[in-house]
């Protein structure tokens, strides 16, 4: 799975339609959220998101990832999301 593209120096920010926060994905496994920072791992169609915001503990969150005409959609990997994925990510590619 891709998040940023194949051989091009430059990773792609994702705006969250809902809150207005950034993510950026590096190709070294690193990402930050906003003033928030950690590393990712992906497997399958999963992506496992470690990270802390200033001295707070390290939150893990783990979310089904899908691709919507361009967007990025992260969806929490657990009972609480409904079908209809009320509780999704919706992230736009920032250019």
């Amino acid at each position: 799975m891709l998040l940023f593209p194949v051989g091009e120096s430059e990773v792609p920010e994702w705006y969250a339609f809902d809150d207005g926060s950034i993510y950026r994905f590096e190709s070294d496994n690193s990402f930050t959220l906003n003033t928030c920072s950690g590393s990712y791992e992906t497997s399958g169609d999963l992506i496992i998101l470690n990270y802390s915001c200033g001295n707070s503990e390290t939150v893990t969150v783990e979310y089904i990832v899908n691709f919507e005409s361009g967007n990025l959609i992260l969806t929490p990997n657990t009972s609480s999301c409904d079908e209809a994925g009320f509780c999704a990510l919706k992230l736009q590619k920032i250019d």
